[in-house]
């Protein structure tokens, strides 16, 4: 997902770095549902899933959209569980 990596192919190494570079929701859930299924492909149960270094600052909309991905997903959502 171009908007979330750098030239090199590599995730940025913070939160500051992929805000500067504009990610895309769209994109962003896109690479969320690849990390799952290639986790299931593998063979991972997965049961609750976690954003990242709270990626999600750099992206309008997105823990939203995450909590509604958990759901449809089967999910739970860590941010709600942690403390």
């Amino acid at each position: 997902m171009p908007s979330l990596v750098r030239s090199d192919s590599t995730f940025f190494p913070s939160v500051n770095k992929l805000e500067d570079n504009g990610p895309t929701l769209e994109h962003a859930l896109t690479e969320i549902l690849a990390q799952l299924d290639r986790g299931r492909v593998v063979g991972f149960m997965v049961v609750y899933v976690d954003q990242h270094m709270g990626f999600s600052r750099a992206i309008p909309g997105l823990n939203e959209a995450f909590d509604a991905f958990c759901s449809e997903e089967g999910l739970l959502n860590f941010s709600h569980y942690h403390r």
